[in-house]
């Protein structure tokens, strides 16, 4: 009896022993758990941040194509409306010097007639 009470006992103190070591293992698995949500919260939103970058620069990447194209046709047309300027300037100055030679002629047959007919008269 006396080797059953001393087994008993020695059962009782592992049973504590063990008690107490599946309560330390208990809480350092619920530590991890917590641990491993954190983590896994942390690179979920790490996950969004990323994806939303992705998207953001794509829209911006995207209105910077936008813009090149619309400043690309843009200079065009004012290149066209520059050349298309610069003839008709180039014309109207063509024009003003024709203008300016026949008058310059019509002066000079004036004069000539001027002294023509002083020298008829004369």
């Amino acid at each position: 009896e006396h080797d059953i009470k001393t087994i008993i006992e020695r059962l009782e103190v592992t049973k504590a022993d063990l008690l107490e070591r599946i309560s330390f293992e208990k809480e350092q698995e619920e530590s991890w758990k917590r641990e491993f949500e954190e983590i896994s919260e942390f690179s979920r939103q790490a996950n969004e941040r990323y994806t939303s970058y992705l998207v953001e620069r794509e829209e911006y990447f995207s209105q910077l194509e936008k813009d090149a194209i619309s400043a690309i046709k843009e200079n065009r047309e004012l290149g066209e409306k520059y050349e298309t300027l610069r003839h008709n300037h180039v014309d109207v100055k063509t024009k003003a010097l024709i203008v300016m030679e026949h008058r310059l002629q019509l002066e000079a047959a004036l004069k000539d007639m001027g002294q023509l007919l002083a020298l008829q008269t004369a």
